[in-house]
């Protein structure tokens, strides 16, 4: 992910959309100082799965950003919000598609021998660590919890 990161800030530097860059270089300042404090806890710095989480995070702040603009009826900055929750989702690894997750939901029920709805806490975290972040949370939640109705 970080050399993904570096290719689209190269790009950025090339091109001619200083929002971009700015954003990118946000995006870079922030793993930095994770890996930072991370060094000060004896870790080497950020996976990549902790990077995805990060960015993810990143996006969701835009986008609730935007959302708290559009209701006090600034409709330019929500969309020039929004524009940079894309930048920071491109960064970001491919999400799997419903096919996949209804496929991954079967087996961590399977797996796990869950029969009922007491037991969508253990499918979910098979979920977690098998999937990271590509996996759709809520998505695979809503799914689980249909299975085990």
């Amino acid at each position: 992910m970080r050399e993904c990161l570096a290719a689209a800030l190269d790009d950025a530097r090339s091109g001619n959309d200083p929002q971009r860059l700015c954003t990118l270089r946000l995006v870079a300042t922030a793993i930095k100082d994770r890996d930072i404090a991370l060094r000060a806890e004896g870790r080497e710095r950020l996976c990549d799965e902790e990077i995805a989480r990060l960015l993810q995070r990143m996006a969701c702040q835009h986008e609730e950003k935007a959302a708290a603009l559009e209701a006090a009826g600034d409709v330019a900055r929500a969309a020039d919000q929004r524009r940079l929750a894309g930048i920071v989702a491109e960064l970001m690894p491919p999400s799997m598609d419903a096919v996949s997750i209804l496929a991954a939901c079967e087996t961590a029920v399977a797996e796990t021998g869950a029969r009922g709805l007491r037991d969508i806490g253990r499918c979910m975290d098979a979920l977690k660590r098998r999937h990271g972040t590509a996996l759709d949370l809520p998505a695979a939640g809503a799914v689980v919890r249909g299975m085990l109705r």
